[in-house]
């Protein structure tokens, strides 16, 4: 087996091997998210993630520890390899976890002669080849561990399993730090109901308290005259409770408290039922709230319980102050989460993307690797047949030349005179599409002559064609051109001739033309019987030229046609006809050069028709 083809089965085997990783990885992280979304419980989620990693890394063992937790939160373990107790792995994470805590990646090896005395010496008593630690840290805060399980000696880890498993932990850890978000948001919640609760019932034993214990009473008649008071405190009044009785409303109470005062006694007279405000006085340099109970309690008297409720408007006030300060942690906890989240769809955006490029870039790597086999293949089988040829022919003339007769020798020069130029059209056809692969084929525009150009091009196809093909090129210029002949002939007589300017020639890339028309008239006469007719036609105007060449060939399979501008792909129904599968990849690539367009109608056992149309540059 050649090192070619086994440095071809390695790439593909790290390219396969790559491609898995990813796919498990996109599984779980997806697994990660939904979990969080949906707000269930880490921990089933973290015993799977186990599971999965110790199968995808194929190790003995995986553990998932939590900050000090002295236990793991999730372990998978393989129960036939691995038979020491659970507490040694807890002293082996706990010796690590200095480094573990600043974000350190840390693998702990039977050959690594560099750790601390004490990591050996627990190494050697778990019986373990190897130990990995990878940190689940965010936002520079430690959270925990994913530990790894060897048992076989002188282990080696690759790249590519690190970077998976620390992708796997960065997103445990967004998980993590999201979860204690939710548990703070929580508690601040409950912490929030036990304060409304607890005023709430502080503000039901107030009530009740003021409910049955009132602050003073008085009755007024219609007129707004006291009647009668009595009062449990003295300071309900802003004036002395001996001075009341005879007096009105407005000559106790302010303007505003008195007019609303009475307003609502009338309002008790006509309803005959309780009336209820609350009312501001200024005592003492003091501000005091009240509230007053207004019914009828005679044909024109009405009677007024009034209670002080300073404290309770207070505390309405301080609730309403913690229910606005709760309020804002609740919205800076919300912010706090949907900025979590927002950072979180952002990594997994960022890691999609990159893992599309990646896969891409293996895409394209795979691709180029099949071609350059293909290449190979197909350059080291064209080129063994002229090879062949033209070393028989020269060790025959070598030998028997001067047995031969002068056309037998000649047979044989053509015989190397042909294969010589096989091999360097085929040279030339790997130049020009290496050219075109990296850009280096460039469109340089000429004014040309396409009918003489198109002429001259049939004439060079059919002096090399043995097979006896009849190519006929028209174009609708040359029509034209007949018909103004005839035009002038009759007008000739009756006109005096007159100075007539030519039209511009058209620019166009000479050399892309030849590289077109000449592998397609090529393969139109490979493909088509001895003797058979193919048309070249031409038709343009002012803008645009298009081309179309017809044979009556072998025809091309409908499978076939959507790879057919494919470098080295070749029909399924060619046979042994020679052929090495770049020409119309050439082709595609001038007409693209040249900005322009190429179609195929074809049938088998029919024919094939390509139709070129390109721009014209004046």
């Amino acid at each position: 087996m050649s090192s070619q083809h086994l440095l071809n089965n390695n790439t593909a085997q790290q390219w396969s091997s790559d491609c898995h990783l990813l796919t498990v990885q996109a599984a779980m992280i997806n697994q990660i998210v939904q979990v969080m979304d949906e707000g269930r419980v880490l921990n089933d989620i973290l015993q799977t993630s186990a599971h999965q990693l110790r199968e995808v890394l194929q190790v003995n063992g995986c553990l998932i520890f939590q900050t000090l937790s002295p236990q793991p939160i999730a372990a998978s373990l393989d129960s036939v390899a691995i038979t020491q107790p659970p507490s040694i792995f807890w002293d082996l994470y706990e010796k690590s976890y200095p480094w573990l805590e600043k974000g350190q990646l840390l693998i702990v090896s039977d050959s690594d002669q560099h750790l601390p005395l004490s990591l050996q010496t627990l190494l050697t008593a778990s019986g373990l080849g190897a130990i990995l630690f990878m940190p689940l840290v965010h936002r520079q805060s430690y959270y925990g561990a994913i530990s790894l399980l060897i048992t076989r000696k002188e282990w080696q880890w690759t790249p590519q399993e690190i970077t998976f498993l620390k992708v796997i932990a960065d997103h445990w850890a967004i998980a993590l730090y999201q979860t204690q978000l939710e548990q703070r948001y929580q508690t601040a919640l409950k912490e929030q109901q036990s304060a409304k609760s607890a005023l709430q019932a502080s503000e039901d034993r107030y009530f009740a308290l003021l409910e049955v214990i009132p602050d003073a009473i008085f009755s007024v008649n219609r007129d707004g005259i006291y009647l009668d008071w009595k009062a449990a405190k003295t300071n309900v009044l802003p004036v002395a409770s001996t001075e009341i009785i005879g007096k009105h409303l407005h000559q106790v109470f302010p303007t505003q408290v008195a007019g609303l005062m009475w307003q609502h006694i009338e309002l008790a007279f006509e309803t005959k039922e309780t009336q209820i405000i609350e009312y501001q006085l200024w005592i003492n340099r003091k501000s005091h709230h009240f509230e007053a109970r207004i019914i009828q309690s005679g044909a024109d008297e009405a009677t007024v319980i009034v209670q002080n409720i300073t404290e309770r408007v207070q505390a309405r006030v301080i609730l309403q102050e913690v229910n606005n300060a709760l309020e804002i942690r609740v919205q800076e906890r919300t912010a706090a989460l949907r900025e979590a989240n927002r950072f979180l769809r952002c990594e997994i955006i960022e890691r999609q993307r990159v893992e599309g490029e990646i896969r891409q870039a293996l895409a394209k790597e795979k691709e180029l690797t099949e071609l350059k086999s293909r290449f190979i293949t197909v350059a080291s089988h064209e080129f063994r047949t002229p090879l062949t040829t033209i070393q028989s022919s020269a060790e025959l003339l070598e030998h028997y030349s001067y047995k031969w007769s002068d056309e037998k020798k000649i047979t044989h020069l053509h015989r190397i005179q042909k294969s010589v130029k096989y091999m360097t059209k085929l040279l030339n056809d790997i130049l020009i599409m290496g050219k075109a692969e990296a850009g280096q084929l460039k469109l340089n525009q000429e004014p040309l002559d396409l009918e003489n150009f198109c002429r001259n091009l049939v004439e060079e196809i059919q002096l090399s064609d043995t097979q006896q093909h009849q190519v006929i090129f028209t174009s609708n210029q040359e029509a034209g051109n007949v018909l103004e002949e005839e035009k002038g002939r009759r007008l000739s007589s009756l006109l005096e001739p007159l100075t007539t300017q030519s039209s511009p020639l058209p620019c166009m890339d000479q050399h892309l033309l030849q590289q077109i028309f000449g592998n397609l008239l090529s393969n139109a006469i490979k493909y088509s019987p001895s003797g058979s007719i193919i048309e070249f036609k031409l038709n343009r105007d002012q803008e645009r030229a298009v081309f179309q060449i017809c044979d009556r060939g072998i025809g091309i399979p409908t499978e076939d046609q959507k790879r057919l501008f494919e470098a080295f792909h070749r029909a399924n129904n060619v046979g042994t006809i020679a052929g090495t599968g770049l020409g119309l990849a050439i082709v595609k690539k001038c007409v693209d050069i040249h900005q322009g367009q190429i179609s195929v109608e074809s049938e088998v056992g029919v024919g094939t028709t390509f139709t070129i149309t390109l721009p014209i540059y004046n």
